[in-house]
């Protein structure tokens, strides 16, 4: 599962991939987006940045996995990040789908369900990885 030539390789590879392509089409849709002033931006713009706030930060979650030590400080502040990144991209949907869309409150919610799962379990993470690196600190300092 972690080091080099493990699945958190292929993962990381796989992340990077997907991050490269997003990026590519937020490259190809904004500026066609800001030349068409028929097209509103907001709404078009908030799945691009909902992909690149879950992606980005797996990217450096997979590549910090790829170590041979994983409880880290970096792991950690990488699960902390992806939890913020999606903190954000979930108010600013919500915002998008409520304000600009007109859904109601509830169905965007609901929308959101699978961003509010992914922050609940970046945090459980990030707690699991503290206490480990704290236990894997204290099992350095008894060496």
């Amino acid at each position: 599962m972690f080091g080099r030539r493990s699945f958190s390789t292929v993962l990381f590879w796989m992340t990077t991939f997907c991050s490269l392509v997003v990026i590519i089409n937020a490259f190809l849709v904004v500026p066609e987006l800001v030349q068409n002033k028929n097209i509103p931006i907001i709404p078009n713009i908030s799945p691009l940045l909902s992909q690149l706030a879950f992606l980005i930060p797996l990217v450096f979650i997979f590549y910090t996995f790829q170590k041979i030590t994983i409880f880290t400080v970096r792991s950690i502040v990488f699960l902390y990040v992806l939890a913020i990144c999606n903190v954000f991209a979930l108010l600013f949907n919500y915002y998008t789908k409520i304000s600009i869309l007109n859904f109601q409150k509830e169905e965007s919610l609901l929308l959101n369900l699978p961003t509010i799962l992914v922050i609940i379990i970046a945090l459980f993470l990030a707690s699991i990885f503290n206490q480990g690196f704290q236990v894997q600190r204290e099992n350095d300092l008894t060496i």
